[in-house]
């Protein structure tokens, strides 16, 4: 498994503030698939990914995005014409991770509660009535 279906973030321009952390990146998307919320990660696979917020969901392909985070300095790498995976902020971007070094494993459960309510039916002689 790899990143390259995920939307790739190209940084076009970086604005800062002297004292401030905050960074806000300008850039554009690769495509818009999978882009629906307005937080979301730029992956960094060797380091801390970044989380950050824009301040609404494109609407075209070619529509400028204000990617704000909090702390450029988590990405001293961080220049014009850097390229990173864009995760929706639905998920965390240790879960991806995860996923990428083939440490995730599907796993299924099973509600407790429903097996307690079979044990009371069968001692009522299934005179119980569900809710």
């Amino acid at each position: 498994m790899d990143l390259s279906g995920l939307p790739q973030f190209t940084v076009d321009e970086i604005r800062t503030a002297a004292g401030n952390p905050e960074v806000t990146l300008i850039g554009r998307l690769s495509h818009l698939r999978g882009v629906r919320n307005t937080t979301a990660w730029l992956y960094r696979s060797a380091r801390a990914s970044m989380i950050g917020t824009i301040t609404q969901v494109p609407a075209a392909l070619n529509e400028p995005i204000e990617y704000h985070a909090s702390d450029v300095a988590l990405a001293p790498e961080l220049r014009v014409g850097s390229v990173y995976p864009w995760i929706d902020g639905y998920w965390q971007a240790y879960q991806v991770a995860i996923v990428l070094a083939g440490q995730w494993e599907s796993r299924r459960f099973h509600s407790v509660l429903r097996g307690i309510f079979i044990w009371l039916e069968s001692l009522a002689g299934n005179q119980l009535t569900r809710c």
